[in-house]
């Protein structure tokens, strides 16, 4: 490919994600991605409320820039679970996700996880060996711990 072929090919790519761009209200679902991992952490704290109670897990958030393309730079939180001296953390790793509305990874000492939340669908998590996606229960939610965190 010549210096002006790679050039005009990268021009079309800008006009081509430009275009796809138009016509779509952002801040919308920049709002509502926002919400939507809100309304995840409290799914989770849900499923741990009880363990919670009693002193078994400690729940935190902390503050997470998230960079997109159509969005922007944006603001936030990362849920943070503490049980036996072990972190795990709930990661929001965009909106923009093909097929999906969103996606959270979660990260443990011994593994990582995937959290996708598909449109009519709800949240569904990505299990091994496969990849295959089961909806969010608290038995998969159980499953997935035990899988990521020490042993």
């Amino acid at each position: 490919m010549t210096k002006n072929e790679l050039h005009d090919f990268f021009v079309k790519k800008q006009k081509d994600a430009d275009a796809a761009g138009k016509g779509v209200d952002w801040e919308a679902r920049k709002a509502e991605w926002k919400q939507a991992t809100e309304d995840f952490y409290k799914l989770v704290s849900g499923f741990i409320s009880d363990l919670s109670h009693e002193g078994l897990v400690k729940v935190s958030y902390r503050p997470k820039q998230v960079v997109e393309q159509y969005l922007g730079t944006y603001e936030v939180r990362e849920m943070v679970l503490l049980a036996g001296g072990e972190e795990v953390v709930f990661s929001p790793m965009g909106r923009n996700i093909v097929g999906a509305v969103g996606r959270i990874d979660l990260i443990g000492e011994m593994a990582e996880a995937t959290f996708v939340l598909f449109p009519d669908q709800g949240w569904k998590v990505l299990m091994h060996p496969g990849r295959k996606s089961v909806p969010l229960t608290q038995e998969n939610f159980a499953e997935v711990l035990r899988n990521v965190m020490r042993k």
